[in-house]
């Protein structure tokens, strides 16, 4: 299962993207190797779905993936896809949309804008105490101490390191 992510760089989702991309064309590589032996290989690469990936993404910060699709109806149309032979599934018209814009809006302009909206988030949470957290949309009230405490550990390391941006990654 590659991911949307395949096909745009994502500032502070760099190890996400990259890692998504190289599934993606590995999955095509084989689908080319493998067709005279009637084998097929299908890259899934769905956008949002509402699964819990927000929560454990974000540390806790989003309980929801936003703008996430039904994620049986996801599945349903990637094994649909899957099934008629197809080398890459993205399977709802706007996903496909992003995808393919992205190639013309720059490599670059895409990690930046990313990246900016992933600090943006981190500095709030950095700023807000428990209480707030607990109040922000989506935020589970279990967590809201764990989002918080991560957020406030990853500033503080940025700041140790003196580095701009770090990238944390569970592979």
């Amino acid at each position: 299962v590659a991911s949307l992510a395949a096909f745009q760089p994502l500032g502070d989702f760099a190890v996400y993207a990259a890692a998504k991309a190289y599934v993606h064309h590995f999955s095509l590589a084989l689908a080319a190797e493998l067709e005279e032996a009637g084998v097929t290989v299908t890259s899934l690469c769905p956008g949002p779905a509402s699964t819990e990936f927000a929560l454990v993404a974000s540390d806790g910060a989003r309980k929801d993936v936003k703008h996430g699709r039904d994620a049986a109806t996801v599945v349903r149309r990637c094994v649909a896809d899957a099934r008629r032979g197809k080398w890459t599934s993205v399977p709802y018209f706007s996903w496909r949309a992003t995808a393919f814009l992205s190639r013309f809006l720059g490599k670059g302009l895409v990690a930046r804008v990313s990246a900016k909206a992933i600090h943006r988030l981190r500095k709030r949470l950095v700023a807000m105490d428990l209480r707030e957290r607990v109040q922000m949309a989506g935020l589970d009230p279990r967590r809201a101490d764990l989002a918080g405490a991560g957020s406030v550990l990853l500033d503080a390391a940025l700041r140790e390191l003196g580095a701009d941006t770090l990238v944390l990654c569970d592979l």
